[in-house]
């Protein structure tokens, strides 16, 4: 989770850490993050409590023998990072790990065949270039074009590596005359001169317009999401979903009207419950108590999915259904959803239902539930909301939203004065800004 009260404990019993050790080693060789993409790496959070603990070349030997075994992209770029910190702390063996690591990656790619596995190792390939060149700098930089560019020659139709993440990042680690300085190089190495005429291939195409645009989607059609909605997979409700958020503008009114009209004309259940995926994103063309007679009269998936539409209403029967809901312990997710703009001094409710929600298994429920907790309270000043806003800071994984849990804490003033300690040594380096500033504005 990285909470900055395991850093405080560790400081408290200095000397004497030892009965922590495995626990330390356990967050350094695991992907602890509950969502990779959104939270920070904690490798200077986890480098923090290894110095405390003691033993620094045990943890560095675990870190490494962790990373040959490595294959998740999130995995490896967790234990990269913590490589590149003991790096910095003077250890250079942590270097030739990450080095040994893009060999090893390097030899995979050219023979896989599976595309999906294929893309994660190149994205894992670009990350462990990025971070020999933070070590090695620009000759870090050379090297690793040598190698992906001898590669590319023998496998000229592979993505061996992701340019449009490499070479704007390499930029702004070596500035404006970055690409000339790879023009210069590649004039004097075979391999870096295959990297380089590929990206120079890929930027040429990017800008006269021979790739396919990155723009705005237009409006999808009626038949698109009758397609998607008909089609049992997984990816098919998440673009429902995404066609929702594009279709919410007022200029799709009479689009979200006939899909509307299609919910009330289909016989099948899960068309229907596919179709109402769109409203979670959008506005319900139609008056909340349709919505409330949908719900009535459907079973799981669809309840489900009209009370993530019904979430937009501010209306009394909402209100209660989700009490109703929460109080049973059905649909708990979406039934916080619809307090979002109908809470009504519920604390005692939403209280209880955290305080349901302890077991391992039930990690995800909380995370959705601590999203809606915290769209109900950011916006108003809330001395009772104390008590929830704390349970969501001590038990959601999620240390986003942690972050997010603690910036409504300091915008109200309400934060207690050791939870505003304990965040000085948070994992997310935001949170520990939050508190330090909290603390200067409070001796203005």
């Amino acid at each position: 989770m990285g909470l900055g009260s395991a850093i405080i404990e560790l400081k408290q019993n200095a000397g004497n850490n030892g009965k922590y050790r495995e626990a330390v080693l356990y967050a350094c060789t695991r992907d602890t993050c509950f969502d990779a993409q959104t939270e920070d790496g904690r490798q200077y959070y986890l480098y923090e409590a290894i110095d405390l603990v003691g033993g620094n070349e045990y943890f560095l030997k675990a870190i490494i023998a962790r990373m040959k075994t490595a294959d998740a992209y999130n995995l490896v770029a967790h234990l990269a990072g913590l490589l590149y910190v003991f790096w910095d702390k003077g250890y250079n063996t942590s270097g030739t790990a990450i080095q040994e690591k893009f060999n090893d990656c390097l030899s995979k790619i050219i023979r896989i065949r599976n595309m999906d596995k294929h893309r994660l190792f190149a994205d894992t390939l670009t990350l462990l270039t990025l971070w020999l060149c933070d070590i090695y700098g620009i000759k870090g930089f050379y090297s690793c074009a040598e190698q992906i560019g001898q590669a590319l020659r023998k496998c000229p139709d592979k993505d061996i590596i992701t340019l449009i993440w490499l070479i704007p990042n390499c930029k702004d680690k070596f500035g404006s005359s970055f690409i000339e300085r790879f023009e210069k190089k590649a004039l004097k190495s075979d391999g870096v001169r295959v990297l380089f005429d590929k990206w120079k291939q890929e930027d040429y195409d990017d800008r006269h317009g021979l790739k396919e645009p990155r723009t705005i989607r237009p409006e999808p059609a009626l038949d698109e999401v009758m397609l998607l909605a008909a089609d049992g997979q997984r990816m098919s409700r998440r673009k429902l979903f995404s066609i929702g958020a594009r279709i919410s503008g007022e200029s799709s009114s009479e689009l979200r009207l006939e899909i509307a009209r299609k919910i009330d004309e289909s016989d099948e259940e899960d068309i229907k419950a596919r179709l109402m995926t769109v409203f979670s994103r959008c506005d319900y063309p139609y008056s909340v108590e349709k919505l409330l007679l949908i719900y009535e009269r459907s079973a799981n998936d669809l309840k489900a999915q009209t009370l993530k539409a019904m979430a937009r209403f501010t209306d009394k029967h909402v209100h209660a259904i989700a009490v109703k809901n929460l109080a049973h312990g059905v649909h708990i997710v979406e039934s916080m959803g619809l307090l979002i703009n109908n809470f009504d001094d519920d604390y005692d409710l939403v209280y209880n239902v955290q305080k349901s929600l302890t077991s391992v298994r039930d990690h995800e429920n909380y995370h959705g539930i601590a999203m809606s907790i915290r769209d109900i309270f950011k916006g108003k000043r809330d001395k009772n909301a104390l008590k929830i806003l704390l349970h969501c800071y001590h038990n959601c994984r999620c240390s986003f939203c942690r972050n997010s849990i603690v910036e409504i804490m300091c915008k109200h003033k309400i934060i207690p004065d050791n939870i505003l300690e304990e965040c000085l040594y948070d994992c997310v380096w935001d949170t520990r800004k939050l508190a330090r500033k909290y603390n200067l504005d409070s001796r203005k």
